[in-house]
């Protein structure tokens, strides 16, 4: 049971999995399985990208100057 720290809606949220593109530079870089909170009332979600990203994206933009894409499965 969770509070949403939107609605203040109490035992309205549950955790989910989702996927986001996230975009810098020339890069596109797909993230799946994100931990997340949705709120079942009023629909906001809150997610943070898994700190493993931070790493592959200075070191893809180091080393590559077209698009690519990461799928970082947990």
């Amino acid at each position: 049971m969770n509070i949403c720290p939107k609605c203040n809606h109490n035992g309205s949220t549950e955790e989910i999995k989702i996927e986001r593109t996230h975009k810098m530079f020339n890069f596109e870089i797909l993230v799946k399985n994100i931990p997340a909170t949705i709120c079942n009332e009023c629909g906001y979600a809150e997610y943070l990208y898994p700190k493993e990203l931070d790493f592959q994206l200075r070191d893809a933009y180091r080393t590559h100057t077209n698009c690519i894409t990461f799928k970082l499965d947990k």
